[in-house]
């Protein structure tokens, strides 16, 4: 069911423009009083009371002022509590036994929003039900109650303290904080007075940033959507640990240390400009206790999603971006190496979950361990799913593995392939030939020769220093653990890439196909090789992004969807839906091909429609902003009765607002594809 006014995170909007006004907010009050006195099961003589928190926007007093008016009126009882963050809304609603918690506050937001947002007695977000029953009161007339039964307003002046004193008692008794130096930044917000007690009382030295809110600076030039001056703020103290709160006082969407910031959402890492896991001054993660103490506290106290500890010093700038990619991917890698010790320290400590639409599209099965420890292999960390070795087996070998990535050992003219036994040591098959046998698609991937290779890149040029003792390319491996010619009969695509070139099977045997820019064909792999390749032309060059130091641009090239899948239109409400979720605009030939597909699409319709557009994850080079609302705005003017828009991501709802706005285009921008839905006047 659409709702009218509330969205996903409650009531929200711009202050002095519906349904963010005084007049509104008291009869939202009133509303959400009859609805808990409906509800209500108190004694005969005993009336219900909410609780009220909000951040620290100037016009929070005014919006707090009119919902104690409309509670009153209803003859709900109010307790104040001043500037307080969210979880604290939620904690004293369920300690104090109230009927209801309400937070005044627009999060991430500016200061010139602000928003209405309700908890139930349990802490939890109302049910769907009396959010319905509140709004179905809120255009009714009000009737104030008698006078002796009017609410009364009582202000809660130790609040603080209890939620200061609740987050340290769900901290580790023989734990504490002392020897860290930790950065603050309180984003001018609700969590000004309380996150800096929290970490000083248990034991931190603490430098607070961000805590002079003047009732206009919330959220401005500080906080979670500017991460830039938490990044500042350790370096120059030289701390230990940096957190950015948002301005109602939820948890990080960075950690700094080192003045870097190792996890932010897409859209705050473009405002940084950088981001750069690399190795930087520190004690072992793993030795150093007090980066254990200051997650558990970090994530007892609500405060942070995300904390990332110094890198060890013994974790490589390749390993760290190794395993920043492998955060990103949500894997994980073997103990046995110095990467994964670092990984697993991380991610088993602090249960990272990094989304990324990668994981949509793509199911992963690794070998991992539920728990750590166990022979080479590391813990797996945020599985969608654990299943016993037996069902897994079952699922290999029925073929539900579109594609294998396993290691090469041993290769022969034939493809066929050992990793299993090199002379007198036996390593064994394992699960080998399940998963390589039975995967539609298979790669083998590893060096071209073996033992004490030394090799570099220059100038986008791979250089051989010093090859292998031992070839891997032999005339007939040792033992056979993958039948190239079986798969070559089936028809299976087979790949063995290696760092200076790469082969595909084929029926007559391996065909060299691909060299890396640098390699010489004869010194570098001919006369390495015990057998002659399959060569029916000249190898292509492999692609030379695998050779520069920059991102090669991989997720987009994957998961981007064609524009002609981004439209839909539903002919019986003249729905014209526009998917551009995780769509970047890089030039003005993209700004080009929307108008092109929007035109195309719109052509044959031959009237004007009402839009939705789907924001989510949008991005867009700064200086194409202008022309793209431009064209915005002549698609709109030509083809819409009306339009809104929608993302989950507030810094992307505020600089879309702000771009609307700019050229005098109406900001209709929402949290949820319902409240978009819900407000679009439709022509």
């Amino acid at each position: 069911m659409s709702r009218k006014y509330f969205g996903t995170d409650g009531v929200r909007g711009r202050v002095g423009q519906a349904p963010i006004t005084p007049d509104f907010v008291m009869r939202l009050g009133y509303a959400a009083g009859k609805v808990l006195l409906g509800n209500s099961k108190m004694p005969d003589g005993e009336r219900p009371a909410v609780l009220i928190g909000k951040d620290t926007r100037l016009s929070g007093y005014m919006l707090e002022s009119a919902l104690e008016a409309g509670f009153s009126a209803a003859g709900v009882d109010v307790c104040l509590v001043g500037p307080i963050p969210t979880p604290a809304v939620a904690y004293l609603t369920r300690a104090l036994r109230l009927q209801a918690g309400i937070v005044i506050s627009a999060s991430h937001n500016p200061y010139y929003d602000n928003g209405i947002k309700f908890f139930s007695a349990q802490g939890t977000k109302l049910p769907d039900e009396v959010e319905s029953a509140i709004e179905a009161g809120i255009d009714l007339p009000m009737v104030c109650v008698p006078s002796a039964e009017l609410g009364r307003a009582t202000r809660i002046d130790d609040a603080r303290g209890r939620y200061i004193e609740f987050c340290k008692s769900t901290f580790p008794n023989d734990l504490d904080l002392r020897g860290l130096k930790i950065v603050v930044d309180c984003a001018h917000g609700a969590a000004y007075h309380t996150a800096p007690s929290v970490f000083h009382e248990l034991g931190a030295e603490v430098i607070s940033i961000g805590a002079q809110p003047n009732g206009l600076n919330i959220n401005d030039g500080f906080g979670a959507t500017a991460p830039r001056a938490l990044c500042d703020a350790v370096l120059a103290h030289r701390a230990d640990l940096g957190i950015a709160l948002d301005g109602v006082g939820l948890g990080t969407d960075g950690v700094a240390w080192g003045g870097e910031v190792l996890l932010v959402d897409g859209a705050h890492f473009e405002r940084v400009g950088h981001l750069s896991p690399l190795a930087v001054p520190g004690g072992d993660v793993a030795a150093r206790e007090p980066w254990r103490m200051a997650a558990a506290a970090l994530h007892a106290c609500g405060l942070a999603e995300q904390i990332v500890p110094r890198f060890a010093p013994t974790v490589g700038e390749q390993a760290a971006r190794t395993i920043h990619t492998m955060l990103q991917r949500g894997l994980n890698c073997p103990q046995t190496t110095a990467a994964g010790r670092w990984f697993d320290a991380v991610a088993g400590l602090l249960g990272l979950s990094v989304r990324q639409d990668f994981e949509a599209q793509t199911a992963m099965a690794l070998e991992q361990a539920a728990a750590r420890h166990l022979l080479s292999f590391g813990a797996a960390t945020n599985a969608q799913a654990i299943i016993d070795q037996p069902s897994q087996f079952d699922f290999y070998d029925g073929g539900g593995l579109d594609i294998a990535f396993l290691g090469l050992a041993q290769a022969d003219q034939q493809g066929n392939l050992n990793v299993s036994k090199f002379g007198p040591r036996l390593a064994g098959a394992g699960g080998f030939i399940d998963i390589s046998q039975n995967a539609k698609k298979v790669v083998f991937v590893g060096t071209f020769t073996a033992g004490n290779l030394d090799i570099a890149v220059n100038a986008g040029k791979l250089q051989i220093l010093q090859d292998g003792k031992a070839k891997k390319f032999v005339k007939e491996v040792e033992h056979r653990t993958f039948s190239g010619s079986q798969a070559a009969k089936w028809g299976k695509t087979v790949l063995y890439i290696t760092e200076r070139c790469v082969f595909n099977l084929t029926s007559e045997g391996l065909e060299l196909i691909e060299i890396a820019p640098g390699v010489d064909l004869q010194k570098d792999i001919l006369d390495q090789m015990d057998f002659k390749p399959i060569m029916h032309r000249e190898p292509q060059l492999m692609d030379a992004r695998i050779f520069a130091n920059e991102p090669m641009g991989i997720r987009p090239q994957m998961l981007e969807i064609p524009m002609e899948q981004r439209l839909s239109y539903d002919a019986a409400k003249n729905l014209f839906f526009l998917n551009f979720a995780g769509m970047s605009i890089r030039s003005s030939g993209d700004i080009e091909r929307v108008l092109e597909a929007v035109e195309g699409f719109l052509a044959p319709v031959g009237h004007k429609v009402n839009a939705i557009v789907n924001y989510d994850r949008f991005a867009i080079v700064p200086e194409l902003v202008d022309d793209y609302i431009g064209m915005v705005k002549g698609v709109m003017e030509r083809h819409y009765h009306d339009v809104t828009r929608y993302t989950s991501s507030t810094f992307l709802r505020m600089k879309i607002s702000e771009a609307l706005e700019k050229q005098d285009v109406a900001p209709h921008v929402y949290e949820s594809a319902d409240e978009a839905e819900a407000n679009l006047v439709k022509g």
